[in-house]
């Protein structure tokens, strides 16, 4: 292994038939090799730079093959995409559950790998990468773009999802447009052959991610408290509770293009000058009208751009930005048996915390990326959540041993102390 080519890297583990059976973990084990017998001699960014991998037209075929083998799994056949922006789905953990939850990769494949070496460390995922019974991880897209390693990353998440159906879970960002792709991703040359040999392949891999998920790790009987994860914030005028409030059964719900008013139970609410809920739909219904009237790309969602004000909410198109009023308005209203407790974000590139009334009701995670683009971070942050005797907790991870810190209930503001600590920012960082 000494003095591998970067460029032959990941193309080894195909070329290599006993190895055949387990490329995710082969791949992963030949990363950490190269990377420890190469990081004295190059940068961070550089090392897995494989401008020439696609050129075997052969490699770029099993790529492509790989987007269309998670696509028939995972694609919604009775969502008309002329019509709706995608969809939201949900999942009711058992109470023994746990979730672990990173943000933005933006093509930093260094990033992805020690979060995954460190799951194996903590004993959520087996020296397979095989995750335990009741582990979920949640990806809250910006996959690619920006970094130069968008297809590995891509490749990596998949073969991860596909070891585990069910219980990886890949949201959909705003980078994850082919649109975004071709404006921003011309530093990544791979991912830029497969939009020219491909692009209808890696446009159905994209529909084929939910704009968001909700998951609850409760009792199976009795109100349920949803954590919703997003790449930006939530669509105005989407109606969670008609997943949220329904039975298991249902899993998914599509999102409209065309959406000029709020949902028909949000209208009734803000006529209803008894209900308790008025003016919070009266507020709901106002902004939907406000950013249909004047965002010209209908196919906008805020589910991959809309931003958190610091002050006062600004409708204005894809820049939109929600204030801590109005997001706890939203969730508030979305649902009426269960709740929604916060919102965990990507999207934006530091770490922050959205709070109402002296309760976090949002939370932005850090991009996981050092690269020549100027995304460099302090700290790489992920969260295992977990149910705790009934309290809903969460713990930062920290990537270089594996271990778990600053356990602390969800939406109180604890955790932050960590984010003005020099040497836990040292602890934390994912490049350790």
């Amino acid at each position: 292994m000494q003095g591998q080519n970067p460029n032959t890297l990941i193309t080894t583990i195909n070329n290599d038939q006993n190895n055949a059976n387990d490329p995710l973990s082969n791949l992963i084990e030949l990363c950490n090799r190269h990377w420890n017998e190469q990081k004295s001699k190059h940068n961070e960014e550089d090392i897995f730079f494989s401008p020439t991998r696609f050129d075997d037209e052969g490699e770029l075929n099993k790529f492509i093959s790989l987007l269309k083998e998670y696509t028939d799994m995972h694609r919604k056949n009775d969502i008309d995409y002329e019509n709706h922006l995608g969809f939201i789905n949900k999942f009711d953990l058992p109470l023994d559950g746990k979730i672990c939850m990173r943000a933005d990769l933006r093509g930093g494949c260094r990033s992805l790998i020690v979060f995954l070496n460190a799951l194996v460390t903590s004993g959520l995922l087996d020296q397979n990468f095989k995750c335990n019974q009741d582990c979920h991880i949640v990806f809250l897209g910006d996959y690619c773009d920006r970094g130069y390693c968008g297809t590995q990353i891509l490749e990596m998440l998949i073969m991860l999802s596909l070891k585990n159906p069910g219980q990886v879970h890949l949201i959909r960002g705003n980078n994850e447009y082919i649109e975004i792709n071709e404006e921003f991703g011309s530093d990544d040359i791979c991912l830029t052959k497969v939009i020219k040999e491909d692009k209808a392949a890696l446009n159905d891999f994209y529909e084929a991610l939910p704009l968001s998920t909700y998951m609850s790790i409760d009792k199976f009987e009795g109100p349920k408290r949803y954590i919703q994860f997003t790449n930006g914030l939530f669509d105005l005028a989407a109606d969670p509770s008609i997943l949220l409030d329904e039975k298991q059964s249902r899993e998914y719900v599509p999102i409209l293009i065309n959406r000029s008013k709020a949902s028909d139970r949000i209208v009734q609410i803000s006529k209803d000058d008894t209900h308790p809920q008025q003016r919070q739909a009266m507020r709901i219904v106002n902004l939907v009208k406000e950013h249909f009237d004047t965002c010209d790309d209908k196919k906008i969602s805020g589910y991959n751009w809309f931003h958190i004000a610091e002050k006062d909410t600004d409708i204005h198109g894809l820049y939109t930005k929600i204030n801590a009023s109005d997001i706890n308005d939203y969730l508030e209203l979305s649902a009426v048996i269960n709740s929604v407790k916060i919102i965990f974000r990507g999207h934006f590139h530091k770490h922050s915390v959205c709070q109402y009334e002296n309760k976090i009701i949002a939370e932005t995670m850090t991009v996981g990326i050092s690269t020549h683009r100027g995304y460099r971070v302090i700290h790489d942050v992920a969260y295992i959540i977990t149910n705790e005797n009934g309290e809903l907790r969460k713990r930062l991870l920290c990537k270089k041993t594996g271990d778990s810190m600053m356990h602390t209930s969800i939406g109180t503001k604890d955790i932050n102390d960590i984010f003005y600590n020099a040497e836990e920012y040292r602890k934390l960082n994912l490049n350790n």
